[in-house]
């Protein structure tokens, strides 16, 4: 809306509440892009996807502690549980099991819109 005289400008913001202002701020201040068509958010990975041709890039790294469990070689994240096998492991020789690449994610798989409920 435009107003040309500075007294209408003044009349209609006096008329707002508090977050209506704050909320007529924000939204000048922070445009939102228009959505492009078929075009989603990932909801775990954060990037986005075209549902039609790249559904199953979705890769979470780790995020927790990488905790012993069940005695000193076997060591496992508290985020998923995800264990590895430390045994016979000699960092002078040999890649770290928490370096490999079936080891570095949390969760690889299907790109997804909304938060996946237990049954989904």
């Amino acid at each position: 809306q435009k107003y040309v005289a500075k007294s209408t400008l003044r009349e209609y913001l006096s008329s707002l509440s508090k977050d209506e202002l704050a909320r007529l701020i924000l939204e000048i201040a922070y445009p939102q892009p228009e959505p492009t068509e078929g075009i989603l958010h990932c909801v775990y990975c954060h990037e986005t996807y075209d549902p039609k041709t790249d559904n199953y890039g979705c890769s979470v790294e780790h995020y927790g502690e990488l905790g012993d469990d069940r005695g000193a070689d076997t060591k496992s994240y508290d985020c998923c549980g995800k264990s590895m096998d430390y045994y016979g492991y000699d960092e002078d020789y040999m890649q770290s099991p928490r370096d490999r690449e079936e080891n570095r994610y949390c969760w690889q798989g299907k790109h997804n819109a909304r938060e996946l409920r237990e049954g989904d």
